[in-house]
């Protein structure tokens, strides 16, 4: 009699353990399909909810007038005659212009760049190339006027900032990454702003202009590669005449910049624009 009981068990519990595993089999991928389901909802709403925002931004012209010039070359490459010429026309076409120089150029100064509707960066910009698992990988980055200090590693750290050299200089700056304007910008630009980086590889990928874009900036402009100073300088002043005093939109003023002034003599590069249209 024992030997029998034993034996009716233990088919009850093969059974039980066959009945798991083919529930199992079913609930398994069910959930893995809930799973997937949920996240696809969950950024189609996220990605709904962003657009909806971003097309219900306010437009640049009905806002009070702001532009920013952010000026952390004024430490190593002073111009102070150009930068007072361009506040001239950016004030006689009805904006407060804020001068910001050497070290008032900070990364709290930039997570501040949607709170105007022009902002001209003159600034060193950087770039790298590295491999990560046998890729090749670009990286720019836009400096700071802050000289690298090691309270700074909380940058290098969370990933939104690093140690950088200028071109040819053995300072160190502290140089803020596309992840910083993602997590450091809180609100929207408004529609028709523009950022003008005024520096070498801040085009050299459009990491940090199609992130800006995110938060809702119209225009970016700025230079691929390597770049001379003077060139700059000229491009930039030529290019605020052009769209403030002759009305000219960013595009064809950036074109006409490159007609007038052609490449840069030393490096062969010239501004360039992109501009994101409203969706």
């Amino acid at each position: 009699m024992g030997i029998c009981i034993v034996r009716k068990g233990r088919k009850r519990s093969s059974r039980r353990a066959r009945f798991r595993y083919y529930v199992a089999l079913i609930l398994i991928p069910l959930a893995v399909l809930v799973f997937i389901a949920a996240n696809i909802v969950s950024d189609y709403f996220s990605r709904a909810y962003m657009l909806s925002m971003l097309s219900s931004r306010p437009d640049c012209s009905s806002l009070p007038r702001r532009a920013l010039i952010a000026d952390s070359l004024y430490s190593d490459y002073p111009n102070n005659a150009m930068i007072e010429r361009i506040s001239a026309i950016l004030r006689s076409a009805g904006y407060v212009v804020d001068v910001r120089r050497g070290s008032e150029v900070s990364p709290d100064l930039y997570s501040m760049l949607n709170e105007y509707s022009v902002a001209i960066l003159r600034i060193h910009g950087g770039k790298a190339d590295i491999v990560v698992d046998g890729r090749d990988i670009k990286i720019n980055g836009l400096f700071t006027g802050l000289e690298w200090r090691d309270e700074y590693i909380g940058f290098k750290e969370n990933g939104t900032g690093t140690r950088a050299f200028p071109y040819n200089s053995t300072r160190a700056y502290l140089a803020v990454l596309p992840s910083f304007f993602e997590k450091r910008i809180s609100g929207l630009f408004c529609k028709g702003s523009v950022v003008i980086v005024a520096s070498c590889y801040s085009l050299y990928t459009r990491d940090i202009a199609d992130t800006l874009a995110t938060k809702g900036l119209s225009y970016y402009i700025g230079y691929e590669g390597l770049v001379s100073v003077g060139y700059i300088d000229r491009s930039l002043e030529k290019l605020i005449e052009y769209v403030f005093k002759n009305n000219m939109d960013w595009v064809n003023a950036s074109k006409k910049v490159l007609e007038d002034l052609g490449p840069d003599p030393t490096m062969g590069e010239y501004i360039q624009v992109i501009h994101y249209r409203e969706q």
